[in-house]
């Protein structure tokens, strides 16, 4: 009789372990299946390109309309003339009908150009000289053999240093040649007979390297300058 439990418990005992290696096994299985799946998607993620594009390069600068830069220049022939600069008025005047023949700045110089002319004459002021016509774009000069910046053509300390207050934008521009740009410009209307009025306009040079020319103009002559750089 002890005989029939024993043999009982060890068959329970064997039928537990036997369920106990079937789920074990059941769950490697599973999780072998997981991970051939989770290899599988890895598998189908492109790599990486290796390939860098070359960085696109700078915008170009935006120019200035025709019109705007001649009715800038119109404004500063006006200014010349209220001023009793007869002669530099003229020129700038000429210059437009030069530069920008089909702008409505030229109509307008075209108008009165023959008027400015006659208080020249009248005032005994002699014919000025119109502006040299701006020179072609050439590529910036690399360095030269012994490793020193290049400058600027025409922009140099000497030439700074010849730059003296009152002088004219005109003979400054013959000097150190044309400004890079314009920074400001600013008119303080006057009082009709009693305060004149008054332009002032700040110019910039760059050179080589940094090195830079800054001018001040008031009513188209010079009242301070300043420089960085220049050799």
């Amino acid at each position: 009789m002890a005989a029939g439990p024993f043999r009982w418990g060890c068959g329970a005992t064997l039928g537990v372990l036997v369920a106990f290696v079937v789920f074990a096994v059941a769950g490697i299985a599973a999780a072998l299946g997981g991970c051939g799946t989770c290899l599988w998607f890895a598998s189908q993620v492109p790599e990486p390109s290796t390939s860098i594009d070359a960085p696109a390069g700078p915008p170009a600068p935006p120019t200035e309309p025709p019109a705007a830069a001649a009715g800038k220049e119109f404004e500063r022939a006006a200014a010349l003339s209220r001023e009793g600069r007869y002669d530099l008025s003229a020129a700038a005047l000429k210059d437009i009908l030069s530069a920008y023949p089909e702008t409505q700045a030229a109509e307008k110089a075209r108008a009165i150009l023959p008027s400015v002319e006659k208080k020249r004459v009248d005032a005994g002021q002699p014919e000025a000289a119109p502006a040299a016509p701006p020179a072609a774009p050439q590529p910036p000069p690399g360095p030269s053999r012994d490793g020193e910046p290049p400058q600027r053509p025409r922009l140099s300390l000497a030439g700074y240093m010849r730059v003296e207050p009152g002088m004219t934008y005109e003979e400054v521009v013959a000097i150190v040649g044309p400004p890079t740009q314009e920074l400001s410009r600013v008119r303080t209307e006057g009082v009709p007979g009693v305060l004149p009025s008054i332009e002032t306009v700040m110019f910039m040079w760059e050179g080589a390297w940094g090195a830079n020319m800054n001018a001040m103009f008031q009513n188209g002559r010079l009242v301070s300058k300043a420089q960085f750089g220049l050799r």
